[in-house]
């Protein structure tokens, strides 16, 4: 429709043979073909999320004009996470919504002045650094602090400030396109691993992935021990070869360069960024900054018994660790 109008604005007969590309030069302007995709996926998204089925939607976007959050960009955050695709944005959506009944120790009491989140501060550095790759992908550093005992490692409260970040990429802006994760294993001992298998934290952990189903490019473990070693190569056979291939162990942090940018890394990494303390100092502080907005993201819950259909999640998925799962015995 545009580029008829064009036509007529500077005259150009159905007769003239003239491309759309003639066209564009002469009214100065350039084709964006991504951007016009976007915006009318996006369009269609908000028609069809307008229906019975999606009632609970309404809400959050009445909550939205409410807390003056930009529900178009909301939206358009989804769909990049999800690669521009419809069908994964309405199922990324579902399952975010009906993750906040079954998920509330993830998705409540999302407080970082709380005793179990401060301890969760005191013994691990999760925070995502500034900037972007040349990749165009962000970086997040995991590190667990020194302790003697593993029990401190609260793998829950982990993955809940992981997803705050997340929340507030939904809310600012998807600006990454992947994301590089970085494990300091410096401080890593058995019993550090032994916490983060525990059937809670993984259930924890298969939900938050669920439902934000942001690509992991890859997963770059520095300072590595012997010991480490020797467990990541035992492992190695019982993970599929798709995931240990974005896995790479490093000895010695300066070999990150290769993958990441030295204006990104920190200082305790030979990179040109802020100390690994001061920005979890900054992590914590922005998250304490945006407590209401956690809140408003709490408040939002699926009603099951409304739901026209069945949900395509089954029970067994997202149920509490600990129950029994109905078996159907010929």
């Amino acid at each position: 429709m545009w580029m008829w109008s064009y036509r007529r604005i500077l005259r150009i007969s159905w007769t003239d043979r003239v491309t759309n590309v003639e066209v564009l030069r002469r009214m100065g302007k350039q084709l964006d073909i991504v951007r016009d995709i976007k915006i009318r996926k996006l369009t269609y998204l908000g028609h069809i999320m307008r229906g019975p089925k999606y009632m609970i939607l309404h809400l959050i976007i009445q909550d939205f004009c409410d807390f003056a959050v930009n529900v178009d960009a909301w939206l358009e955050n989804v769909l990049l996470i999800v690669k521009n695709s419809m069908l994964r944005a309405k199922s990324m959506i579902d399952i975010y919504l009906t993750a906040h009944n079954v998920g509330l120790q993830i998705f409540g009491n999302r407080d970082v002045k709380l005793p179990e989140m401060q301890m969760s501060y005191d013994n691990m550095m999760l925070f995502f650094l500034p900037g972007h790759n040349n990749d165009g992908s962000k970086v997040a550093i995991f590190k667990p602090l020194s302790s003697e005992r593993g029990d401190h490692l609260d793998l829950v409260s982990t993955i809940k400030r992981c997803v705050m970040h997340l929340d507030l990429c939904l809310k600012e802006g998807v600006d990454f396109s992947s994301l590089h994760i970085i494990i300091d294993a410096s401080s890593v001992k058995l019993a550090h691993l032994v916490a983060a298998f525990n059937p809670q934290g993984v259930r924890a952990l298969t939900l938050c992935m669920k439902a934000y189903p942001v690509r992991v490019a890859q997963v770059n473990v520095v300072n590595v021990t012997p010991n480490i070693e020797r467990m990541v190569a035992f492992f190695r056979p019982f993970i599929s070869a798709k995931i240990m291939s974005r896995v790479v162990v490093h000895r010695e942090p300066q070999i990150l360069f290769k993958d990441i940018s030295k204006k990104t890394l920190p200082k305790d990494y030979g990179g040109d960024g802020p100390s690994l303390e001061e920005l979890n100092v900054m992590s914590q502080q922005q998250l304490a900054s945006e407590k209401k907005y956690f809140e408003l993201c709490d408040s939002w819950k699926t009603d099951e018994k409304k739901r026209v259909g069945k949900s395509q999640y089954t029970n067994a998925e997202l149920s509490d660790i600990g129950s029994f799962r109905q078996l159907s015995v010929d």
